[in-house]
């Protein structure tokens, strides 16, 4: 009967370790595939919080018609538009055409815009045929978004006609009405 012959050395520890060279070709082996694994492993806890935050940071988009103030806005309540309970004021719905928020001073109009001002994303509304200009045009023009706009409230702008916009890596451009 042959038996392979160990002799034993000090690791850089000082402890004993076998000089057999298969016994350490498997247990190299085995060390190279434990550490194959957690760092699999680590990619996947990586990528299942990273895939969220991604989301999150990427800022959201929608766009809608015409809402005509107080006859078509519910659309845009909890129950019509339930994704809007998830979005932050880094997030956009856009009113394509006849907002109507600034119809008049009505308290009607000011319920509906502080209706939208208390929703949890940020109302960007393009101008349509069934507006009050004169009302539209009374308000300033400011700088936001790359182009010109005309603040409403806080979180509400009608984006002017003609002008190039950037919106979470987007660009667009708005033409108003009909």
């Amino acid at each position: 009967l042959h038996h392979e012959s160990s002799s034993f050395d000090l690791d850089d520890q000082g402890r004993f370790a076998s000089s057999n060279t298969q016994e350490n070709t498997v247990r190299a082996s085995n060390i190279a595939e434990q550490e194959r694994k957690t760092i699999f492993r680590r990619l996947i806890i990586s990528l299942i919080f990273m895939v969220p935050l991604f989301y999150i940071s990427m800022g959201h988009i929608f766009v809608t018609g015409d809402t005509h103030l107080g006859i078509d806005i519910p659309k845009l309540n909890s129950k019509n538009f339930p994704q809007g309970c998830h979005l932050t004021k880094d997030d956009y719905v856009i009113i394509c055409g006849d907002c109507g928020l600034t119809w008049d001073k009505s308290r009607e109009t000011q319920y509906w815009v502080n209706w939208l001002s208390n929703k949890p994303w940020t109302t960007l509304c393009i101008d349509g045929n069934h507006e009050n200009f004169d009302e539209l045009y009374s308000i300033p023009c400011e700088k936001k978004f790359g182009g010109n706009v005309r603040r409403v409230s806080d979180s509400i702008f009608y984006l002017n006609r003609g002008e190039v916009f950037e919106l979470c890596g987007k660009t667009f451009f708005t033409m108003g009405g009909a």
